[in-house]
């Protein structure tokens, strides 16, 4: 998706207003149509419904069966999805996304700290260029694009967001990008339960 003309902010803003509406599901899935037909994938659509209804991506990663936009055999109808979907409840500034447990910040400590994997060794170099490795516990990470992680994560004195991106199939040759302190911002509050968890990891192994 190019980033001159991000369609992502209009149809967050129509979603929102047809999750105000009560608005059926499929109404709800048309309305992120768009952000499909231009990234080509449904990771900007699922990141919508997790940014409007109070959704983990795992839960929102459902939507990608639905025949609107899938040509698999086994696609769903909106009606069959809805059954699959828990029930759709409006996230506001204050809802923290659901609480997925310590695992998430203490596989991708993991990860960072030795996986040989090239993304990872990409996203080391980049860190390293800022901050030691140990001064960063990451506490949350999502596929925003095809060639794009987002990341959450905390440092003694601070709550971080940042996204990785690299050329295509150059996962090693990325670089870091959008990089803000969220600390007492809306952004930390949402990923209330992830920040806890990697600071109560940084303390045991500070500890």
């Amino acid at each position: 998706m190019s980033l001159d003309v991000d369609p992502r902010a209009e149809v967050i803003r129509k979603l929102s207003s047809l999750a105000d509406e009560r608005a059926p599901l499929e109404a709800l899935l048309d309305a992120v149509r768009p952000l499909v037909q231009v990234g080509q994938s449904t990771w900007f659509a699922i990141e919508a419904f997790v940014s409007v209804f109070d959704l983990s991506y795992s839960e929102a990663g459902h939507i990608k069966s639905w025949a609107g936009w899938s040509t698999a055999p086994d696609a769903l109808s909106a009606e069959e999805l809805s059954a699959r979907l828990p029930q759709l409840v409006r996230r506001t500034p204050d809802t923290p996304r659901p609480d997925c447990g310590p695992e998430p910040a203490v596989n991708l400590t993991k990860l960072l700290a030795s996986s040989a994997d090239p993304l990872w060794f990409g996203v080391r170099r980049e860190l390293q260029t800022r901050l030691s490795l140990s001064g960063i516990t990451l506490a949350e990470a999502w596929h925003p694009a095809d060639s794009s992680v987002g990341f959450i994560a905390c440092t003694d004195d601070d709550e971080i967001e940042f996204t990785y991106t690299w050329p295509e199939d150059h996962p090693e040759a990325g670089r870091l990008a959008d990089w803000r302190s969220i600390r007492g911002c809306a952004r930390a509050r949402e990923f209330r339960h992830a920040l806890e968890h990697a600071r109560r990891l940084r303390r045991e192994r500070s500890g």
